[in-house]
């Protein structure tokens, strides 16, 4: 392991890197893992959340709809961000606020 002194600085600079490498996995691949390791769903996936964020970003899924879709429904973003500013999309169906996010 090197240290800053041992190249040749006084301090370390830290850099922290995460791959997820079963990021790129289709929805096949990732099913065959789960099969082959024998590890369980989410329970949430069999109550119609196919693609599962924090309490505010994710709805449920309509039949027939892509699995993402319940994520920010409604809104001009697909990822959370960590709650960042958000504005509804012009065409999003009124749904009496049920899935303005919470924060």
């Amino acid at each position: 392991m090197l240290d800053g002194r041992e190249l040749g600085r006084d301090h370390l600079d830290v850099v922290l890197l995460h791959c997820l490498t079963s990021a790129s996995w289709t929805k096949e691949m990732l099913d065959s893992y789960f099969a082959e390791h024998d590890l369980p769903r989410h329970p949430l996936e069999a109550q119609g959340y196919p693609s599962i964020g924090c309490s505010p970003c994710t709805s449920k899924v309509a039949p027939g709809e892509d699995p993402r879709s319940g994520r920010w429904k409604g809104w001009d973003k697909t990822e959370c961000g960590i709650h960042s500013e958000v504005t509804p999309l012009p065409d999003a169906q009124d749904d009496n606020g049920a899935n303005d996010p919470v924060f």
